[in-house]
């Protein structure tokens, strides 16, 4: 049983929102790679509520060069969803298909699909599973992203600690005193 309020800093809820996150992630990848989902027949309202696609300022640089794997990947052209606890991070091809309506569309359609709040009169009401404050604030496409703490920038391939994340971790670094053990878990 999941508790119906998972406050933050409680020491069960990670492993608990995972629980229900990794359920809603696997469901978006299977969907992405159904090529039977047409997205304008099967799609959740709350799509409305995710902003457009943000352009990066400057269109004319280049993508950056990926290096060489160093093992060998399938090849999955239709876009992947990922999470860590409450959070969702999606990544597509943008120039294959019609993969970035799909990755916009697929997890408000699955959440919906999974946490629909019937109407009746047995039904107990409660808030949307999806966050509306948040999809409207975070949910649209973007080559650049903070995320987890991290900037990610999937035009020139860099992932950075931007300023204020480098501050605060400066900070927090100092006000614990020096230790002089090392320990390791292994």
């Amino acid at each position: 049983m999941i508790s119906l309020r998972l406050p933050f800093g409680g020491s069960p809820c990670p492993a608990d929102f995972c629980v229900v996150s990794d359920i809603v992630t696997d469901s978006i990848n299977d969907l992405l790679g159904c090529k039977e989902w047409d997205k304008s027949m099967i799609f959740s309202n709350f799509i409305k509520h995710v902003p457009p696609p943000e352009q990066l300022e400057d269109d004319n640089t280049p993508f950056a060069q990926a290096r060489s794997l160093s093992v060998t990947l399938l090849v999955e052209g239709e876009g992947k969803c990922d999470d860590y606890i409450d959070d969702l991070m999606m990544t597509c091809a943008v120039d294959i298909g019609d993969n970035l309506a799909r990755i916009v569309a697929a997890p408000c359609t699955i959440i919906h699909a999974l946490a629909h709040n019937s109407k009746g009169d047995t039904v107990i009401p409660r808030d949307d599973m999806v966050a509306l404050d948040k999809c409207e604030a975070e949910g649209a496409a973007s080559e650049e992203r903070i995320c987890l703490g991290w900037s990610l920038n999937t035009h020139s391939l860099l992932v950075s600690l931007p300023p204020r994340g480098f501050h605060k971790s400066i900070l927090s670094s100092r006000a614990k005193p020096p230790s002089t053990k090392i320990s390791s878990p292994f």
